[in-house]
């Protein structure tokens, strides 16, 4: 069973949704915010009270979650690759907290609420978080 967040499990999580064809240009964890449209779809009603840990992962032409939840992260709870090209806009908020930020994207009338941390908490094993999530920001506003 699998405690914290690990690289390893990011990888071989993310490998498993990669479409066809493409390659991930970064890879990263997140939480997806409790009350996001898109939790509510993948997760349930039940689920939108919580916060969900997430492996993020962008190629080409999309961005990829792993939905590893918020209890039990050992198994994937839900997962989609949503084309970069129904991202109507992205908006990111840096916190007052260093090493925070806040990531809205615009899905048709949805938005989808991503927190990103650049130092890992207990949970979280990921190396190089900070300079990815530049990186995973930069490739989502594009």
């Amino acid at each position: 069973m699998t405690l914290f967040l690990n690289e390893e499990d990011m990888h071989k999580n993310l490998a498993e949704l990669l479409p066809e064809g493409e390659t991930y240009q970064v890879q990263i964890w997140g939480l997806l915010l409790g009350g996001s449209s898109l939790e509510r779809f993948i997760l349930g009603k039940m689920a939108t009270l919580n916060n969900v840990c997430t492996y993020l992962g962008v190629t080409e032409k999309h961005l990829v979650m792993a939905l590893m939840g918020t209890v039990s992260i050992s198994q994937r709870q839900g997962e989609l690759a949503l084309p970069l090209d129904e991202i109507d806009q992205v908006q990111v908020k840096h916190s007052f907290l260093p090493g925070k930020s806040t990531v809205i994207l615009q899905v048709g009338q949805e938005k989808i609420k991503l927190s990103l941390m650049s130092r890992n908490p207990v949970t979280a094993s990921i190396k190089n978080q900070k300079e990815e999530i530049a990186t995973f920001c930069s490739l989502l506003a594009k």
